[in-house]
């Protein structure tokens, strides 16, 4: 006699909440943004530092496990960006909204990352869960999520050193400028010569992969070039004698990239 045998069906694994889903996509885009970053955004690709976009990449293949504590390692990815290099380019970037390329790809950072930790904080806590509610929740942690990062930018709002950029000046103009080249911990040239109480514009044009910057502590001159950009620094010295300029990012100073000005009487 034959008995049909009948046999559970495995249980189906849950559908991810839509907070969760969210938070995925903004770690894959952060990893897309990043990616840009390094290969467009510097003056030549900057392969050594792509490997990078592992991290949010791992990062969302965690948080699909769908494991409680997962989901804050999109904010925490958001807080890793802004503690990197890419951190200092964005004030100099929404300083100069006519440089569209930076200007638009600084926005959809900022928007990520707001994104990134909302959705991130929101899918932890259970704000957000599999019924009516969620589709309520969602839309209400993207609004959240822009208004992070509106609030970031504007943390991060322009001051001096990210506005001494090339606006305001002709292509003449600029070819006149006495130019010094940012390399990667050197000033080429590494000495400037001038006179007292004459007003000094300097172009600094960065052609190293790092950030640098040119800092001039007696004068409170400070001026912050990203990687392939250029910059315009503008100051009057008015005592005459030594003076060193150096980079001040991170520990450029103390790697040698340093110069010298002479205010002559």
């Amino acid at each position: 006699m034959d008995m049909a045998i009948a046999t559970a069906a495995p249980p189906r694994r849950p559908a991810l909440p839509a907070t969760t889903l969210l938070a995925i996509v903004s770690l894959l885009a952060l990893a897309a943004l990043y990616a840009y970053y390094v290969v467009a955004i510097f003056p030549r690709p900057n392969w050594p530092y792509l490997p990078i976009v592992l991290v949010p990449l791992l990062f969302a293949v965690i948080v699909a496990t769908a494991r409680p504590w997962t989901p804050l390692l999109a904010p925490l990815m958001a807080l890793i960006i802004l503690a990197a290099p890419v951190r200092g380019d964005i004030p100099y970037n929404l300083a100069r909204p006519d440089e569209t390329r930076y200007f638009v790809y600084t926005l959809l950072l900022l928007t990520m990352l707001g994104i990134s930790i909302a959705t991130g904080l929101a899918a932890t806590l259970g704000k957000a869960g599999r019924s009516g509610h969620a589709r309520a929740i969602l839309p209400a942690t993207i609004v959240g999520g822009f208004l992070l990062g509106a609030i970031i930018g504007g943390l991060l709002r322009p001051g001096p050193a990210e506005r001494g950029g090339l606006a305001g000046y002709t292509d003449a103009e600029l070819a006149a400028l006495p130019t010094f080249v940012m390399a990667d911990l050197f000033f080429d040239p590494s000495l400037l010569e001038v006179r007292a109480g004459q007003t000094v514009a300097i172009r600094f044009a960065n052609e190293g992969l790092l950030p640098h910057a040119f800092d001039l502590a007696d004068e409170r001159v400070h001026l912050r070039v990203p990687s392939g950009r250029s910059g315009v620094a503008v100051f009057t010295p008015t005592t005459p004698g030594t003076y060193t300029f150096y980079c001040g990012v991170g520990d450029h100073r103390a790697e040698g990239m340093v110069g010298t000005l002479i205010v002559r009487p």
